[in-house]
This record gives structure tokens, C-alpha cells and sequence, in this order.
């Protein structure tokens, strides 16, 4: 019997009853994958207050465990455990984010680092709506995070993160060929001309790879993008 896939998936939300939580976790039941919601109940204020939430979770979590993080309204699961876990594993990572292509919710001074990056796509810029890695690593980096003089001025968890990515090459790579990750940022309005969907799987045209998970962000003016996309993937939805 094969065993399981070392991956402990969550998000963070203050209440699962919205449609478009509804709709990720059913996209992740789909790919039998049990997602824990952080923070339910919450006030929420800024994406900063996710990272104490996530290291708390962590704290009895063994070290070797993977540690996989999403938003909750925009993203959609489109493979299995199984695979997610094959190609972090062959990749090598210690912690791995989505790039997208927009340089956005970051401190300007880091963009310098990202251009002299060289990279296959235009897929360069660390977005943290999607990311993963072993919990010793995850909470080395929050724990880092969090004694930013700054963090509690910082709404964006996004651009510390970026910051982290900045200071530790070495730790933190970018998903560049969206093999995993797929950030749709930049992308919106010709989106269904990028995609593909062959036997279940979602190809992206541009890297022609089969990412595992997709992010489609700012769905306050896009949602109708990700609806479509899980329709083309076979779900019923409201819209």
C-alpha cells in the first residue's frame, strides 16, 4: 500500500461559510485533500496577522512535515496530494512560493534582486498566496518575519515575505515554470487562452507544465475568471 504524502495543507479564513471558501474546499475535497482552516472567527484586519496563526498551528507539528499555505477565496486545487508532493520532493525545496509576473505588495527595494534573476518565463516575482516547505524551515522564516521591527506596521504579508525571500536565497526559491503553483496575477483578461484542460489537468501553455494548484487573485473584480475555470474543470457553480 503506498504510503501517504507527508503534507499538512491550510488556509486562513475568519468564516468557511462564504461561497467562494466553499468552492476551494471543494475543489480540494475533490483531489481528497483535507484542508485546515486557521482563524475562523477572527476580526480581520491585514494578511500580516495570518503568520502568528500559522506558527502557532505549527508548534507540535513534527519538522519534517510539509507544510503547504493558501489563500482561501481565489484558489483553486486541481491535482492530488500525491503529486504535489512528487514534485516538491524532486525539486530539492526547502520552502517554495508561486512567482508571478507583477512586481506587487513589496518593497521597492527588492526589485533590483528579482530582474537580475534569470528565469525561463516572465514568472519572477514572489507572491504569497500560495507556498510551501518542511515546518522547520516554515517556522524559522515566520519566526524571522515576526522580528521585523516593522511587522506590526505591515498589513502586506506578501511583501515580508519578499523580504525574507531577499535575504535567504538559500532557502526560499520561486516556483518559475509554475510546475506547482500557478499565479494568475497580470493574467486575468486572457487567461482561457493560456490554459488548456487535458484529462482533468490544467496545462499551461506558456511553461507547458501542469501546475497543481492556481491562484486567481483580486477576486473582488476577477472571481468570474476562476468560476470559469472550475466549470472547464467539471464543477457546478453559483454565479
Amino acid at each position: 500500500m503506498k504510503k501517504s504524502p507527508n503534507i499538512a495543507f491550510y488556509t486562513c479564513c475568519n468564516s468557511v461559510s462564504f461561497s467562494k471558501v466553499q468552492l476551494f474546499l471543494r475543489s480540494a475535497k475533490k483531489q481528497n485533500i483535507d484542508v485546515k482552516v486557521l482563524g475562523e472567527g477572527l476580526e480581520w484586519s491585514a494578511n500580516s496577522l495570518r503568520l502568528p496563526l500559522i506558527l502557532k498551528e505549527l508548534k507540535d507539528v513534527k519538522d519534517d512535515t510539509i507544510v503547504l499555505v493558501t489563500d482561501a477565496f481565489d484558489v483553486l486545487y486541481v491535482q492530488n496530494a500525491n503529486s504535489i508532493y512528487e514534485k516538491f520532493i524532486q525539486g530539492g525545496y526547502k520552502i517554495l512560493f508561486a512567482a508571478e509576473k507583477w512586481y506587487s505588495h513589496q518593497y521597492e527595494e527588492y526589485k533590483d534582486f528579482y530582474d537580475s534573476i534569470k528565469v525561463p518565463y516572465d514568472y519572477k516575482y514572489l507572491n504569497a498566496g500560495t507556498f510551501m516547505g518542511y515546518k522547520k524551515y516554515v517556522c524559522e522564516m515566520i519566526d524571522n518575519i515576526l522580528s521585523y521591527p516593522n511587522f506590526h506596521e505591515n498589513g502586506s504579508d506578501q511583501r515580508l515575505y519578499g523580504k525574507y525571500c531577499f535575504e535567504n536565497p538559500e532557502t526560499v526559491t520561486l516556483d518559475y515554470c509554475c510546475d506547482i503553483f500557478w499565479c494568475t496575477a497580470g493574467e486575468w483578461e486572457i487567461l482561457p487562452e493560456l490554459y488548456d484542460i487535458h484529462n482533468g489537468f490544467v496545462l499551461n501553455k506558456l511553461t507547458g507544465t501542469y501546475p497543481a494548484i492556481i491562484h486567481i487573485p483580486y477576486s473582488k473584480k476577477y472571481y468570474n475568471v476562476l468560476l470559469r475555470l472550475a466549470e472547464d474543470m467539471g464543477d457546478v457553480v453559483s454565479r
